[in-house]
């Protein structure tokens, strides 16, 4: 298998056919599917390994027996976010409330940045944990803190910037095996911001607006809640940087390892000449016994 290898229990597997290795931005977990002649088993531990980085830790889940192979699907720490469970934020950082997540199921913990922002009054009852830990980090972003990144480190749930989240290697469109890229103004695109409160004299409103992006693209407005009162300057001109330019996405196959290539992360790629940085919103890393190659969704936005 190039560049792959993959331990169940600790003993090296002997994998057969495809090795599919996936990681995406947001509230998801890892997943790792593969084949091997070996007896496996649900609840077995499993790890993928590349150019001698672990790339994957984490748990198989379903196991199919045909004809004397096995495949498997196995998902790291996050699959477990799918939990339900009643937390009160009131007064909490979302990184606090993450510690209180891993110490209640027993997550082992890597570096979770303090968020520092205390949260208001809020309980999340009978939410996932992706539920809870969103609504946690959305709040303290709306509150004027970093975006942040869930993810599992191998084994450790992590929590940091995700301006942090960097790829090592650049894409070059010449060097994909495939490669296409998309402008649009049809989603997540916003030339004007009005947000609202409703107070004790009765809703407020703030307005901002991006009045070149109006001329060239026309009104499309975002209308949202306030989380809090003296937020709604920052918070729309937050909403406006991130959302006021057409959305680029592209669409890439690597034929070739790229190991920090993975869903969250900001990528440099170069297009029509000029180097841009995208969010990595899909990495499929594939494996066979001949080649091993990356699949890349990437986004502006």
């Amino acid at each position: 298998m190039t560049g792959a290898v993959i331990t169940i229990g600790g003993q090296v597997a002997d994998t057969v056919g495809r090795v599919s290795y996936l990681t995406r931005r947001g509230m998801y977990p890892a997943s790792l599917t593969f084949e091997c002649v070996n007896a496996i088993f649900v609840g077995d531990e499993v790890t993928l390994s590349s150019c001698g980085t672990t790339l994957f830790a984490g748990r198989i889940f379903s196991v199919t027996r045909t004809e004397g192979k096995y495949t498997a699907s196995a998902y790291d720490l996050l699959r477990y976010f799918e939990n339900r469970d009643t937390i009160e934020l009131t007064g909490r950082t979302a990184s606090e409330i993450l510690h209180i997540i891993a110490l209640s199921y027993g997550f082992p913990r890597g570096e979770i940045r303090d968020t520092e922002y205390k949260l208001g009054t809020k309980i999340c009852d009978m939410k996932s944990l992706f539920d809870i830990t969103e609504t946690a980090l959305s709040l303290t972003e709306s509150m004027g803190g970093d975006k942040y990144a869930l993810f599992d480190d191998c084994g450790k749930i992590s929590l940091l910037p995700e301006g942090e989240l960097l790829c090592e290697d650049v894409i070059f469109p010449s060097e994909c095996s495939s490669f296409s890229v998309k402008e649009s103004i049809d989603e997540d695109f916003y030339s004007e911001v009005m947000l609202y409160i409703d107070g004790e004299d009765g809703r407020e409103y703030t307005r901002v607006s991006n009045e070149e992006a109006r001329a060239l693209y026309g009104t499309s407005r975002y209308l949202g809640q306030l989380s809090r009162a003296g937020a709604g300057i920052l918070t729309a001109e937050g909403i406006l940087r991130d959302y006021s330019s057409p959305k680029v996405t592209a669409e890439c196959v690597v034929p070739h390892e790229i190991l920090s290539a993975k869903g969250g992360y900001t990528v440099a790629v170069y297009i029509d000449g000029v180097k841009k940085s995208l969010f990595c919103e899909r990495a499929e890393h594939i494996y066979t016994n001949l080649s091993s190659s990356v699949k890349l969704s990437l986004s502006s936005v």
